[in-house]
């Protein structure tokens, strides 16, 4: 129930396309489970209701069907698929080919799993970005720009200012042909440097107020 409670919170931080992948603990359905007491449907209702109100998609897995087992050998031996993708559609219509593969590990009773975000093909032209002073009358990206540059500290307002970069970028116009994934990707680059600088410099304002390294 914790996590699945902790998965909706996540759905709920951002509108940008996601991806979560990791050790869920739990199944969808009584095939991803074989030997000793398979469990009853009703069993599976709270995590599917989760994924359903998080709007995601479980991506399909590439080989052997369960990534966890235990009593290999044995008369207990027991296999489950309890490691998973699972995206946004708004994450797989850019990442359309993507691909989750299972592999294999000798010193785990979890299969490592491999996700290949194969982008669709994206052709860009070769463009010197120009910054276009008309563009502050554009209201919606002067407010958000606004409200970011005085909240640099605030992580919504950069992922705010980032989503409305990426939905001017696919929606066409005027920013098809400026907003590109590569001035977005610098934007985000330069949101982790400034948050990471950020830190350092009140890291270092309580080490010199407090002796916080106790020197």
């Amino acid at each position: 129930m914790e996590s699945w409670n902790l998965l909706r919170a996540l759905s709920r931080q951002s509108a940008l396309p996601w991806v979560c992948m990791g050790d869920y603990n739990d199944m969808l359905c009584a095939e991803e489970k074989r030997g000793r007491v398979l469990h009853p449907n009703s069993s599976f209702q709270g995590f599917r209701e989760a994924v359903e109100d998080c709007k995601l998609t479980d991506m399909p897995l590439i080989g052997y069907p369960f990534t966890w087992e235990r009593g290999r050998g044995t008369a207990e031996w027991i296999q489950e698929r309890i490691d998973r993708a699972m995206c946004s559609d708004s994450w797989f219509d850019y990442f359309d080919r993507a691909e989750l593969h299972i592999l294999t590990c000798s010193s785990s009773d979890h299969s490592p799993l491999l996700l290949v975000t194969r982008k669709h093909p994206f052709h860009l032209k070769h463009i010197r970005f120009k910054f276009d002073n008309s563009w502050v009358r554009e209201l919606e990206l002067y407010q958000v720009m606004t409200s970011s540059w005085d909240g640099l500290e605030e992580w919504g307002c950069w992922m705010s200012f980032v989503s409305v970069l990426v939905e001017y970028h696919s929606g066409g116009g005027v920013w098809e042909e400026i907003l590109k994934w590569r001035f977005v990707t610098a934007i985000i680059s330069l949101m982790f440097f400034d948050i990471w600088m950020m830190s350092i410099l009140r890291l270092s304002l309580k080490i010199a107020q407090t002796g916080w390294l106790g020197c």
